[in-house]
């Protein structure tokens, strides 16, 4: 059985003469490729869409833990400064009482000591008058001894200026030495202990003894 087209159908293919002629709705052949392609497309774009969101999702919170460890590592970081500010306050804190309390001593220390040394030739000197009278005088002569001889001097005791000037020398420094021999002994430590000791006892034996009823 041929089919001839009739007028009108000029825009019909073939497909629509085939499905005319098979009895079955025009345009069938076109619409249910492009509907399949269609929903393809949608389900392509919807995926798309789903693992796009996933990603800034994951972006998000990998970008939120990122700024969670570097704010706590900074944290942590100005908390250890902190404390290493606050020991070395402390460190410098105790150096510095350290060191004045060593100075305090050492000032105490020196003012005891010129002290007792300043003691110990008051001492000497109210003990030993004449010792020291001595000493002065062997000084003045050393010192007078080896100053220039004035004109006056020269015609006065001329022929025996010489003489007696050695003699001086000798007697000052025989004398200069001895005193400083003493000195040295009276100013033992040892020495003055003993000393110390000899008045304690001698003080002991004068104190009266106690009385027995």
């Amino acid at each position: 059985m041929s089919y001839s087209p009739k007028p009108g159908d000029a825009h019909r293919s073939l497909p629509d003469d085939i499905a005319l002629a098979a009895g079955m709705p025009r345009g069938h052949y076109d619409t249910s490729p492009r509907q399949t392609h269609t929903g393809a497309t949608a389900d392509t774009a919807g995926a798309a869409a789903d693992s796009l969101s996933d990603n800034a999702v994951s972006l998000k919170d990998k970008a939120l833990e990122t700024a969670d460890d570097l704010t706590n590592r900074a944290a942590s970081a100005a908390r250890d400064l902190r404390e290493r500010a606050s020991e070395i306050r402390e460190r410098a804190s105790e150096v510095y009482d350290d060191g004045r309390r060593r100075i305090n001593d050492l000032g105490e220390r020196g003012s005891e000591r010129l002290r007792d040394g300043r003691s110990a030739v008051e001492d000497f000197v109210t003990d030993n008058p004449l010792l020291v009278g001595v000493v002065g005088l062997a000084a003045g002569l050393l010192i007078g001894a080896l100053l220039p001889r004035t004109r006056q001097e020269d015609e006065t005791v001329g022929p025996w200026a010489d003489e007696v000037r050695d003699q001086g020398l000798r007697y000052a420094r025989d004398v200069t030495h001895r005193g400083r021999e003493f000195v040295a002994s009276a100013l033992d430590p040892e020495n003055l202990q003993a000393a110390a000791q000899r008045v304690a006892e001698t003080a002991n034996g004068e104190r009266p003894a106690p009385q027995t009823h």
